[in-house]
């Protein structure tokens, strides 16, 4: 999430809670897990592209910003609990 938070463009593995994050095509570019040929075409799109970079970047900042901070996350674990306890 560092790339993330200084609205830098990423290009992620595919793997478990991944799409949570990285909203492929929108956010960044999502490429299977272990597959280094889809890396180094993702890598030559971003290398390429100037302005996909910065809208990828500045795309998956503010997802960080609406989604991911500490603030957004604690503020998200707590109304968890918080629904728990009441229901018993």
């Amino acid at each position: 999430m560092l790339e993330v938070d200084a609205g830098r463009a990423r290009d992620d593995p595919a793997g478990i809670g991944t799409e949570e994050v990285v909203a492929d095509g929108e956010t960044g570019l999502l490429v299977p897990a272990r597959d280094a040929q889809a890396l180094g075409r993702a890598l030559s799109v971003l290398l390429a592209d100037r302005v996909l970079r910065t809208r990828l970047g500045q795309a998956g900042r503010r997802r960080y910003l609406t989604k991911f901070t500490r603030r957004r996350m604690a503020d998200g674990t707590l109304a968890v609990y918080s629904r728990v306890l009441e229901s018993v």
